[in-house]
């Protein structure tokens, strides 16, 4: 009779849980503006579709997925709504996309599940990237700052895992693709975050995968400072001599855009006296060379910096009375 008692109230328990779930899923429902709850319907009808078997419909259900989800994550300051209103069918879109056989297609359901995963993906197992790679690679910045942001935290770890073994870095492949595959993603994400403002996270993202001499390529008079400002913080701490190539590469991007007195004075933190020459004896204009010669010497900036340190530097000709 205990037992009977037991398992009835272990029945109660259930029937109580479901009974409040189902509730809570009512109130959730009851919530929705009349906005919302279109775009939930909506939504879910073209979840419904993309599964279709024909591949006309299954592309135009795609294709307006796209676009919804594109328009709401331009600007993320809490989960999108069509992120959000998507999340039940991510499972059913996986298997899907697992047994999709027109390409095209399969290319557009990869660039959905691959933002969907941003919040339902494992940790760990970097399905946003595993996706990416199979979907589109072009205008990876249509989907949002914070999309390629998650994209690149996965890129750096997927990075690790790829040259764990350094013998095999060049031809290693993964469940998620090759590492020539992973760089196509980066050098996609780099131009947007220089874009946007954001140099610290494409500094990041090149140092993460050992490339940042390629932040030269994206230098310009607008962004030179800013990047060179965080590459002397960064530099600060990282062993040696990773620190020297860090201000060595700060220093090829001030020399790219003229800056010659900060690229001087980025050469005297690393204590490199004959770089501090070098850079001063490119000066085009000699009187420009000897200004900084002579600023450099009155400021003794370096402990190893001695008067005879700027003998060879170029001085203009003296002008005739």
């Amino acid at each position: 009779m205990n037992v009977d008692l037991a398992a009835a109230g272990k029945g109660g328990a259930k029937d109580a849980k479901g009974k409040k779930d189902g509730k809570k899923k009512k109130d959730e429902a009851d919530d929705l503006s009349p906005e919302d709850a279109k775009l939930k319907a909506d939504l879910d009808l073209l979840a419904e579709r993309a599964l279709d078997a024909d591949a006309g419909v299954q592309k135009a259900a795609l294709d307006a997925m796209i676009n919804e989800i594109r328009s709401s994550t331009s600007s993320m300051t809490s989960v999108p709504k069509p992120l959000k209103f998507l999340r039940p069918h991510y499972a059913v879109l996986k298997a899907a996309f697992a047994t999709c056989s027109n390409q095209a297609n399969k290319t557009l359901m990869a660039d959905v599940l691959s933002v969907l995963a941003m919040t339902m993906g494992g940790e760990g197992e970097r399905e946003s990237l595993k996706f990416k790679l199979q979907g589109s690679i072009d205008d990876i910045g249509t989907w949002g700052h914070e999309y390629v942001r998650n994209l690149s935290g996965e890129i750096a770890a997927e990075y690790e895992e790829l040259t764990a073994d350094k013998a095999a870095a060049v031809n290693v492949d993964s469940a998620s693709g090759t590492l020539g595959s992973v760089f196509l993603l980066i050098r996609q994400m780099v131009p947007f975050f220089m874009k946007h403002n954001s140099e610290p996270e494409a500094v990041d993202l090149l140092m993460e995968v050992e490339s940042l001499h390629e932040i030269i390529n994206h230098v310009d008079p607008a962004n030179c400072t800013r990047i060179c400002l965080y590459l002397e913080q960064v530099s600060r701490y990282v062993p040696e001599p990773d620190d020297r190539k860090v201000i060595a590469t700060a220093i090829a991007c001030l020399r790219k855009v003229g800056k010659v007195t900060e690229a001087v004075r980025f050469a005297l933190l690393i204590g490199d006296i004959d770089l501090v020459v070098e850079i001063i004896n490119s000066c085009d204009d000699p009187y420009a060379r000897a200004r900084r010669a002579c600023r450099t010497r009155r400021a003794r900036a370096c402990g190893a910096l001695r008067w005879l340190s700027l003998i060879h530097i170029s001085e203009p000709t003296r002008r005739t009375p």
